[in-house]
This record gives C-alpha cells, structure tokens and sequence, in this order.
C-alpha cells in the first residue's frame, strides 16, 4: 500500500520532527509511507530541519501561505497513493504497526477516524482511500480557515453508509490541544457549515454511485444534522474560550476565506428568494 500522510506546520519544527520520527518508527515496515510537509515559503527553518532528517521518505512542499485544505487537495489530485491521512504537527501516533491497521481497515471501509485519546469519540484524524477521494472531487472542503474539514467528511460518509463513521480504537494518538489558529467569527462558519449541506450530500450521491450502493433517502438524517447545527450555534461561545477566539488579528488567508464564504451565502439567499 502506498500511503500519504500529508502534515501542515508553521513555526513548529521540534514538534513536527517528533512526529514524524516517532510516527515512522512505530510502521510495520511493509508499506510505501511518505510523509508530505506542507511548509510555507517564509519559514525555512521548517523547512531545514525537515530535510535533515535522515532514513524517512519526506517531500517538502513549499509555496505562499494559503487556505491549507486547498492545498492539501491539490498534492492529493497530482498523488498516486492508494490512500491519504492529512496529519497535524501536533498529533504523537501511539499505535505500533498503524499503516498495517490502516490497510487492514480500509479492505473493510473506504474512510475512518483515529482515535484521539483526549477525545475519544472527536474524529481529529481521518484516512480515506484514493478512490473516495476521486468520487468526491476533492478529500476536504476549501471553505473553511479552521475546524469544519472532518465534520465536513463525517457528514458525508454519514449520508453514504446511514452511520457514523467508525473510530478505530487500534489507531491513538495524543494531542497537544494548542490554540486553534485563525478562530474568529465561528457563529459565521458555523451558518456556512449548514448552508453548504446541499454539497455534502451530492459528493455522498457520487460516492455511493462509485461504490455500487444503494442511495438512501436521507430525511431522518438531514433532520438530525440539522439539530446538530442549532445545537453548536448554541455552544459557540464555549467553543472561543476553550480554543482561544479572536488572537491577534486575522491573515489575509483567513479575509480571503471569509469574504468568499460571504459571496456564496449571498448566492444561496438569492437562490432561496427567488425559489
């Protein structure tokens, strides 16, 4: 199997090299596992430190701060991996032999979760197969700055399979819960989140035509997203003091993000309007 693990990371290079040191000496060894770091052009020191570190398969990629989801989709769309685990910089694996649980999970189901210690029933740190990518279009969303990318594929597996998607005990990590970086406006992505459900459920139709599924009819479902979103508008001001809201001031990363996000809820009101 050969096996992307794609990890972002600013400013951080003792903790990435720790992780993926310690990540790749916990590989069973029977796999083709590269380690793809997402660094960006003004943070050479990443960069340095990342290539000195000897006897592990590590590609550098180096390019303008942007919207870190779009470009993980882009290095997925030019990969040939038979499967794909985005990563953070923070997150310690704690599974020996995990990339054989990974081939060994993926022969039952196309996409999962790890298992986050902290948070045991969070899905921090998911995988999906090469082929659930290109039936989707794209392995994550790029509306979103932070936080939304795994609910975002949580959802979608949900409306394919009518289930949550499964959190492999086998597979732990622990994680160093820093502040979540570029957090502002979260009752705003929380409103972008439901109004772009109608996405989600057409890359599950495309997803279960790939698969040779069934398409089930998902009202039941829909109505208990839909609690789930009134139900986390709600806890919005515990979420920005428990991961640090509002820091410093926000990047052009995250204005772009935002003022887009803002034109397709205008669209999507005309569209209601006009409907």
């Amino acid at each position: 199997m050969k096996l992307d693990v794609l990890i972002p990371s600013r400013g951080r290079a003792q903790s990435l090299q720790a992780v993926i040191v310690g990540m790749d000496a916990l590989t069973s060894g029977e796999h083709d596992v590269r380690y793809v770091v997402l660094c960006d052009s003004d943070d050479p020191v990443t960069a340095a430190v990342v290539s000195g570190i000897d006897g592990i398969k590590i590609d550098v990629a180096m390019g303008p701060r942007r919207l870190i989801n779009a470009w993980e989709n882009e290095i997925i769309a030019a990969s040939d991996a038979d499967a794909f685990m985005p990563w953070a910089d923070d997150l310690f694996c704690l599974a020996p032999a995990w990339d054989e649980i990974v081939r060994r999970v993926l022969e039952k189901v196309p996409a999962f979760s790890w298992q986050e210690i902290q948070d045991q029933k969070n899905h921090t740190a998911i995988v999906a197969e090469a082929k659930w990518v290109k039936a989707a279009g794209k392995f994550f969303p790029e509306h979103f700055p932070f936080w939304f990318a795994d609910t975002w594929l949580k959802e979608v597996f949900g409306f394919v399979y009518g289930m949550n998607m499964p959190i492999i005990e086998a597979l732990q990590f622990s994680h160093k819960r820093t502040p979540t970086l570029n957090m502002r406006d979260l009752d705003f992505w929380f409103r972008v989140f439901a109004q772009t459900r109608g996405e989600r459920i057409a890359e599950a139709e495309r997803i279960v035509s790939a698969y040779g599924l069934q398409w089930k009819e998902p009202s039941a479902l829909l109505a208990l997203f839909e609690r789930g979103d009134a139900m986390q508008l709600e806890r919005v001001p515990q979420y920005e003091r428990a991961f640090g809201a509002d820091q410093g001031e926000p990047s052009a990363t995250y204005m772009i993000a935002k003022a887009k996000a803002e034109r397709l809820l205008s669209v999507e009101a005309a569209f209601e309007a006009a409907a």
